[in-house]
């Protein structure tokens, strides 16, 4: 630096004040420097955009621009010249440099000295023939090439020059022609062995005596090749070669191949069930009877178990001990749907009346009259199966025994007789021993800004005018008892008096959000028949009272203390059905904030973002359940809403919450209205208590589902429908017996749609053993998967998500590690060994492990991850099954003419051809996949449409009645290679998760390793 050169800090403020207006000479003055100065520093700033210093011209260079035009050309000739080569080229021409300085001009060029890569000596028939190869299986899947093995040979040398060789090239040339070393696998003073490897690690090695020849070779294969896939792994299916060999070689591999042991895909254990029992009565009789699985078409007869579809449990033969339990880490749970959906060839459910009476429990335990309670004293006691307390029989109830020791009226009975019945509830039963009420539903409709604009207010209205005449009813009643009520809001609550003597529907106000309350009692609920012209004059009115809006800013949780308050005025249980957009930022209770920083994901903290932010919501829960007011959701956001907090209340009263992001009508409108439809039209149940009672030995422990618990035994719901499952696990209190088995009862309290209280009682009885093996075969998969996710999706609102998918796999390394050690033939270490009962539950468990709320991705949405979470919660057995193993049915198969669906098969990337057409459903989204060579003739046959460029929504109704799960609502079309594409293959659960998550290959090899380190 100038010794009077001023410093950067000087010269900055110079130019602040210039900036700020200040003149040469004041700046001068300021800063008591020559105004020349000021000048000049102000012209450089000007000009350059800098005050610091610019670099100055140095010394010149040593070389002429021609010499080093020269170096560059040599280097390119011969990329193996060295350093000294050159530095005598440039002597000769007069310009003597040093080593360094020729290095340098290289290095501005792009030029450095690497190290040449060693390659094999290719001729030009080698090359074709490789490139042949590559092209050949340019379209496979990495899954496919993680199933190969692969063998090479290799020259080791002993003695003579093996050192590095460097070359002058750019980046990313390594492999051109002219940069590597070339190789070759002959010449004296070395060894040369052969050996293979595949993606589960290296295989055997053999040393290679004399010359290498084609007889030698498949000599080396045939002792070789096939014992090294039993070193790696056992579930290699295929074997391509590495390189170019000859004919006999391939015959020689295809002709060991088929003693490879086959793997057992989770499409071909379905296809057996089906065809084993499909079709078939399956009788209730039997005591720890296993049932078909749930995607098996069969028909149940009750004979004194409930049936499947209400009861499913993880296993069949519980262990006689905890020590048992507590060694084979099998979780003892059942799955109960007390609402399902009965097939119409199956006989309904039937009801019990014993009048004032009321049903006939055991004095001690309280458990309800059941085939498990054995009559003595000629028919005067009965002994209960749970507790083995002897009642004494009311007069009205006695009969006689006959020869059997069994009542004469036992087949009269359904009580006795049956599984699955309910009793008609007395007035005990009833709150405040009143009657109860018929429910009532209640439409909540967002009318801000997004509601209005996007044409949801009006759909939804216009949708209402019809589907109110399918609420529904008794089996028999002409019309429904559900009243309904109709409230909108977006800052502010409007309520409607829509009594059926009013010409015109009227609105009142409620502003006052922080003390809610409902401003008329008499109008508001109201019977739809009755009041029909009103309503339907209010649904038209809505839309354009609204349309004005500029109002954004919405409330949440007023509007559910709103709906009860209304359920509460009116004594009577029922639903609330919300219509919401956006995050409630307005000023009122329930305000909530954006708590969504994808920072914390992959950290301790991340599980704060599923955790529901309380206060407000929690008491609100509570205030839901205890009104038996259910609270259904549905979301129609465009940015995150937090549904880990909105959906808390509908997840805790025994509802449901749907989504639909970035809502269009045109686009996703169908799939809304049918969603809603079956929301409003299914069956349900209000205002339930549920106790699951258990013979001696053992006791439920823990709850999963849609439920809130004041208690460690009583279940509510505020309503239960026919789509929710609560999960019950079991723990051992005492030891229970082989003889009597384990006897389970769950009894629902609840209020009918037409009002009447009931009780609707499942009961179902297990074996018991002492031997693992009985265990193990009795386990239904579907049914662990199931308790799996929803334990694991409960623990990750406490514990890291590495932590929860650490603890499930280990779980199920120990479940399978010890049926290994107690139960399996010997056989070698390196071998998989699965019960027959739990062949694919691996491939449901990583499935698991790969959905979005375990998959720690910044990509996913957080309000994603947390919908899914809350939905899984309350699923039941078929559902879950679906969730995690997609159905994949490929329609080029199926024939028009015919009502057979075509057989699904293995939901992976190998299976998708590119002239095939597949549809995905996995119960909560549906797509068409198109591969790009779909022939015409198919298109047309199917779509009638003359090509694919033509298929659109409006023509997939034929293809979709073939999937009773779903509708065409909903249905999105993939072509091949598009950009939509992506959503799915996600789905696609046997490949590499697309947000992390390994393959069903991977997935296997990885439990096999945990299998043999729990053993060792």
């Amino acid at each position: 630096m100038k010794n009077k050169e001023h410093t950067r800090q000087v010269r900055d403020t110079v130019v602040k004040k210039f900036k700020a207006g200040f003149g040469y000479k004041k700046i001068s003055q300021a800063l008591n420097i020559p105004k020349s100065t000021v000048q000049a520093i102000i012209l450089k700033w000007k000009e350059y955009q800098t005050t610091a210093n610019l670099p100055r011209p140095g010394r010149p260079s040593k070389l002429s621009a021609h010499t080093r035009r020269r170096l560059i050309r040599d280097v390119a000739k011969r990329p193996m010249i060295t350093l000294d080569e050159l530095q005598r080229s440039t002597a000769e021409v007069g310009d003597s440099v040093h080593r360094t300085t020729i290095s340098r001009i290289l290095h501005k060029s792009g030029l450095y000295g690497r190290v040449a890569r060693r390659k094999p000596f290719l001729k030009n028939i080698h090359k074709k023939c490789c490139l042949k190869f590559a092209t050949s299986h340019l379209g496979d899947t990495p899954n496919m090439w993680k199933k190969v093995l692969w063998s090479d040979e290799t020259k080791i040398e002993l003695f003579g020059n093996n050192a590095k060789c460097y070359v002058w090239r750019k980046s990313n040339t390594a492999h051109h022609p002219e940069h590597p070393t070339p190789t070759v696998k002959h010449g004296g003073g070395s060894i040369m062995v052969w050996a293979c490897f595949s993606s589960a690690g290296t295989g055997k090695m053999n040393k290679i005596d004399g010359k290498m020849d084609g007889a030698k070779y498949r000599t080396i294969l045939e002792e070789n090749l096939m014992e090294s896939p039993a070193k790696t792994v056992e579930l290699i299916e295929i074997i391509h070669p590495s390189d170019c060999l000859s004919r006999k070689w391939l015959t020689t591999v295809e002709a060991l191949l088929p003693t490879m042991q086959p793997l057992l895909v989770q499409t071909q254990v379905i296809e057996d069930d089906q065809a084993k029992r499909g079709g078939q009565v399956y009788t209730t009789n039997l005591r720890g009877q296993v049932p078909p699985l749930v995607t098996t078409d069969y028909t149940v007869q009750d004979q004194g178990n409930a049936s499947p579809r209400f009861m499913r449990c993880t296993t069949y033969s519980f262990p006689c001990t905890a020590d048992l339990a507590k060694q084979c880490q099998v979780p003892l749970a059942t799955i109960i749907k007390p609402f399902a959906t009965v097939p119409k060839n199956e006989t309904p459910m039937y009801v019990v009346n014993h009048g004032e009476t009321g049903p006939i429990r055991c004095n001690r335990c309280k458990a309800y009259m059941c085939p498990y309670m054995q009559f003595t004293d000629g028919g005067r006691r009965y002994q209960c199966g749970f507790c083995n307390c002897v009642n004494e029989v009311p007069a009205f109830y006695f009969q006689h025994l006959d020869h059997m020791g069994k009542r004469v009226d036992f087949y009269e009975r359904p009580e006795l007789s049956l599984g699955s019945y309910e009793f008609a509830a007395t007035l005990d039963y009833c709150k405040n021993n009143k009657p109860a009420s018929p429910p009532a539903y209640i439409f909540m409709i967002d009318v801000s800004y997004a509601n209005i604009k996007s044409g949801l207010v009006r759909l939804v209205c216009d949708e209402l005018k019809t589907l109110l005449d399918n609420l529904p009813r008794e089996d028999g009643a002409e019309s429904s008892m559900v009243k309904v009520g109709f409230v909108t809001y977006n800052k502010i609550l409007h309520f409607y008096n829509v009594k059926s003597a009013l010409a015109q529907p009227q609105m009142m106000v409620v502003s006052d959000t922080a003390e809610m309350f409902v401003p008329l009692l008499d109008g508001f609920l109201v019977n739809f028949q009755e009041s029909r012209a009103v309503i339907n004059n209010l649904l038209d009115q809505i839309p354009d009272m609204f349309a004005d809006t500029n109002e954004s800013e919405t409330v949440f949780a007023p509007v559910i203390q709103a709906g009860v308050e209304a359920l509460k005025a009116a004594e009577c249980s029922g639903k609330l059905f919300i219509f919401h957009s956006s995050i409630p930022t307005a000023e009122a209770p329930g305000k909530l904030k954006n708590r969504d920083d994808k920072k914390l994901i992959n950290t301790e903290k991340e599980k704060t973002l599923f955790q529901p932010q309380k206060a407000v919501y929690e008491q609100l829960s509570k205030d839901c359940v205890s009104q038996g007011c259910s609270v259904d959701l549905f979301l129609f956001p465009s940015q995150y809403v937090d549904i880990a907090t909105m959906g808390d209340v509908a997840t805790h009263t025994g509802g449901s919450v749907f989504k639909y992001s970035n809502f269009q009508v045109e686009r996703d409108g169908q799939h809304f209205l049918s969603d809603l439809r079956k929301d409003v039209e299914k069956a349900i149940g209000f205002d339930a208590i549920m106790r699951v009672r258990t013979s001696t030995g053992f006791r439920a422990t823990d709850f999963f589902g849609a439920i809130h618990m004041n208690n460690t035994t009583d279940v509510e719901m505020a309503a239960v429908d026919c789509d929710k499952a609560v999960t019950v696990e079991f723990k051992h209190d005492d030891t229970l017996s082989e003889e009597t088995g384990a006897l389970m009862q769950c009894a629902l309290l609840y209020t009918t749609i037409s009002g009447q209280r009931r009780l609707r009682i499942h009961n179902l009885s297990l074996n018991c053993s002492a031997q693992l093996s009985e265990l193990y075969k009795s386990c239904e998969t579907d049914a662990l998967i199931n308790f799996f996710a929803k334990s694991a999706y409960r623990a990750m609102l406490n514990q890291p998500l590495k932590t929860v998918k650490e603890i499930l796999v280990n779980q199920a390394a120990h479940m399978l590690a010890c049926y290994r050690k107690n139960c399996a033939s010997p056989s070698a270490a390196s071998q998989l060994i699965l019960p027959d009962a739990m062949k694919v539950f691996p491939v449901y468990l990583n499935s698991l492990l790969k959905t979005g709320p375990l998959v720690g991705s910044a990509e996913l949405s957080t309000d994603d991850r947390a919908h899914q979470r809350l939905s899984t919660t309350a699923m039941g057995v078929e559902d879950t099954q679906l969730l995690l193993y997609p159905r994949l049915i490929p329609l080029h198969n199926m024939d028009v003419a015919s009502d057979v669906v075509p057989t699904p098969v293995r939901c992976s990337e190998e299976r998708l051809t590119d002239a095939g057409m597949f549809l995905l459903e996995n119960g909560c989204s549906l797509f068409l996949w198109l591969g790009q060579a779909c022939p015409p003739e198919m298109i047309q046959s199917i779509f009638n449409v003359p090509s694919l460029a033509h298929v659109s929504i409006d023509l997939v109704r034929t293809v979709t009645s073939l999937t009773p799960s779903s509708t065409e609502d909903g249905l999105m079309i993939v072509k091949q290679k598009d950009r939509s594409e992506i959503m799915f293959r996600q789905h696609l659960v046997e490949d590499k998760g697309l947000h992390g998550g390994a393959s069903y290959m991977d997935f296997l090899c990885y439990v096999h390793r945990e299998i043999r380190q729990v053993l060792t």
